[in-house]
């Protein structure tokens, strides 16, 4: 997967306003479903989806006690693509992978002497 997609996929993933705050609760300790259900006042189906784009996104591990499933917040992914996120921005644009189409308009833009150079 390319960086700059894996990075875009945790950022949405923690983009919405109950996946985020389901993720800090899940930084302090591990709760099974029925206990975040409790906490945040909505549905098992509801907080299993939330769950599961988390989950997706490395943001989220589980692991099975019996019939009861814990999640925890995986801290160590988020650090990692705030890592892969500083050195994408720290890249020029034209050595980004699939960025190749708007480096060269960014490239025609400053080589065009009649472009504005700020927009009104």
């Amino acid at each position: 997967m390319k960086a700059i997609e894996e990075v875009v996929r945790v950022f949405q993933a923690l983009g919405q306003d109950t996946r985020f705050k389901v993720f800090k609760v899940l930084c302090g300790r591990t709760f099974c479903v029925c206990e975040l259900e409790e906490i945040f006042g909505i549905t098992q189906p509801a907080i299993s989806h939330h769950l599961a784009i988390l989950k997706d996104a490395g943001l989220v591990d589980d692991s099975r006690e019996g019939q009861w499933v814990f999640y925890k917040a995986n801290v160590e992914r988020l650090e990692e693509c705030w890592h892969m996120l500083m050195g994408i921005l720290d890249l020029p644009i034209d050595k980004l992978a699939g960025m190749d189409e708007i480096a060269e308009r960014v490239k025609e833009i400053e080589r065009n002497p009649k472009a504005p150079r700020r927009c009104r």
